[in-house]
């Protein structure tokens, strides 16, 4: 763009306007060094407030995908607990039916041995009332 004076580039934005020319054209003056430092430094807090913004949000994502991992994997150290005390519960349960056999087997041996000492006094008691 040619640089006009501040009055042709009016006149040309009004016939730009009214469709005399068929475009428009617009030219601002140059901006003062105080708004382009102002201008300047509200890009620079608004980019600050971005990043605050971007940052606490990643925060956030980390925090929730820390949780979510934690309850994933706090089911999968339950399950994994109980399989294992399922599995104690089941050796103990083989355990005791064995010990149970053991016992049967000793009580069948007692009783056993308990006929033949009842059958043994009731001999000799009888053998001495014979001899009597």
């Amino acid at each position: 763009m040619a640089s006009r004076p501040a009055s042709s580039t009016a006149t040309t934005a009004c016939r730009a306007q009214s469709g005399d020319c068929g475009f428009w054209e617009w030219c601002d003056d140059e901006a003062e060094p105080y708004m382009k430092q102002q201008l300047l430094l509200d890009l620079r807090n608004a980019m600050w407030s971005a990043r605050e913004q971007v940052n606490g949000l990643e925060a956030a994502l980390r925090d929730r995908t820390v949780a979510q991992h934690n309850l994933q994997s706090t089911p999968k150290k339950e399950s994994n607990e109980v399989q294992g005390l399922r599995a104690a519960v089941e050796k103990m349960e083989a355990a005791n039916c064995v010990l149970v056999d053991r016992i049967n087997k000793q009580q069948t041996c007692i009783m056993m041995l308990v006929y033949v000492l009842v059958a043994v006094v009731v001999l000799l008691v009888g053998t001495m009332y014979l001899k009597l």
